[in-house]
């Protein structure tokens, strides 16, 4: 993470005004070699019930660079476990979205931590600030159980859409305030965030992420 004289979470970032700008600044500014590209969410179970099939797009992902996959939908740990397995073969890692249940979070967590193929664990996809002291109960049981090795992590709403009913954005000392005092009572060791670069009104289908 990174901060400036004032305090602010924010980076302070040049004019990036394309992906390709974006992807260069971010290769010349930091030491990582090797680019970790996750997608939302994982191919499902459901409708490639073949273990075959689920093979071949696991393959075809990973070909493509993937190296995580967000689960966002609360699935039973059988799942979920079918899926690292595949996952594993190809080198990929599974970050598993929680319930707002402390209970049937420590059920999905005990049932997946030890897996190899599980990177760790979502807390909550766009959380609210209704939801903080919930999450931090939940993430405080999370973190007492899971190895070392694994993560937790949280994604945030945009600062660009933070009101779903209508797109509304919100000022960045807002946006601080969502992201600073959710940090401040819950145990994440990474925190992310949506961006979507094209997006209409609620009515409408967002476009891009």
């Amino acid at each position: 993470s990174n901060t400036s004289s004032a305090g602010s979470i924010f980076l302070d970032l040049p004019d990036l005004s394309s992906k390709e700008l974006l992807i260069e600044y971010l290769y010349d500014t930091t030491e990582v070699q090797e680019m970790q590209i996750a997608i939302w969410s994982p191919p499902d179970p459901d409708k490639y019930y073949s273990d075959y099939t689920l093979d071949r797009i696991c393959q075809t992902m990973a070909e493509a660079g993937i190296t995580h996959v967000y689960n966002d939908t609360e699935r039973d740990t059988v799942t979920l476990n079918r899926l690292m397995d595949c996952y594993a073969k190809y080198g990929m890692k599974s970050i598993i979205g929680l319930s707002l249940s402390k209970a049937q979070s420590l059920i999905i967590v005990k049932g997946t931590m030890n897996h190899e193929a599980c990177w760790g664990y979502n807390l909550k996809d766009e959380p609210i600030f209704e939801q903080y002291e919930t999450l931090a109960d939940i993430s405080k049981a999370v973190k007492s159980i899971i190895p070392e090795d694994k993560q937790v992590t949280t994604n945030f709403l945009p600062i660009s859409s933070f009101y779903d009913a209508d797109l509304d954005a919100i000022s960045y000392e807002e946006y601080e305030r969502y992201i600073t005092e959710y940090a401040a009572v819950t145990s994440n060791d990474t925190l992310s965030f949506d961006h979507y670069p094209l997006y209409t009104r609620s009515e409408e289908r967002r476009v891009g992420k």
